[in-house]
């Protein structure tokens, strides 16, 4: 045989002889890694896709695979109104309900029972979530049992200016709707618009300054803390 033909006949075998170490080389590569690629398939969570990928291809898996309700993670309160995004400004719709509000007045045997509705109504007028109004009515005289307010029809002990009777220096008014409503519009047209005041710790070192024997941030984590309680778990009968 010549080489001419010795050569010719070695290079016919070159494609079988690939075609054998390949498939030779696969069955060793499964066998080695096969276990490790299923076992990273079943633990791989999306998270770890979103690394994987681009920022492009993240937002499209991401808007695949997560339901549009869960995009907003701030749920409604237990009374079935949303928190506003800033949970201790006062302004904004009410996260308390009219009847929890009435509850709660019960709760602490509080002259101004039933008017739940009041402070709602005036609350939707305002553009201030009544709940604040409730917890400051709270602070200030235990729901109108303590000082002052038990005479006053007040729920915030405001002090006495022209144009108001007065009790002991405070303002009186004829009825508790009435005494509602001034703290409302004090807090709206005062705090609120003249003076650009929403929450509650920019408030409370105006509304009760240390000067007048007040601790202003226990006052506010006070209030905070009440607001907090009732939007995520409303009273519904009275203890």
């Amino acid at each position: 045989m010549s080489f001419a033909l010795r050569h010719k006949r070695s290079l016919s075998l070159w494609p079988v002889g690939l075609l054998l170490l390949a498939a030779l080389g696969s069955g060793l590569l499964v066998g080695r890694l096969g276990p490790r690629v299923a076992q990273a398939q079943s633990g791989l969570h999306l998270s770890n896709y979103r690394m994987l990928m681009g920022q492009g291809d993240a937002k499209a898996a991401s808007a695949v695979v997560v339901p549009a309700a869960t995009t907003d993670k701030s749920p409604p309160s237990a009374a079935g109104h949303r928190p506003p995004a800033d949970p201790h400004s006062v302004v904004g719709s009410a996260t308390i309900s009219a009847q929890a509000i009435d509850l709660i007045l019960a709760q602490y045997g509080s002259p101004a029972a039933g008017q739940g509705a009041t402070f709602a109504a005036l609350g939707a007028q305002y553009g201030i979530d009544p709940a604040f109004a409730l917890a400051f009515y709270v602070q200030e005289s235990r729901c109108g049992t303590r000082g002052v307010a038990r005479f006053t029809h007040g729920i915030g002990n405001i002090r006495w200016t022209v144009g108001f009777a007065s009790y002991e220096g405070y303002r009186a008014y004829p009825d508790y709707a009435a005494g509602i409503r001034d703290w409302f519009q004090l807090i709206r047209t005062l705090y609120v618009d003249d003076w650009g005041l929403q929450t509650v710790a920019a408030i409370v070192p105006r509304y009760a300054p240390a000067g007048d024997n007040n601790d202003p941030v226990a006052y506010t984590a006070t209030v905070e803390a009440l607001v907090a309680t009732w939007r995520a778990r409303p009273p519904t009968q009275i203890r």
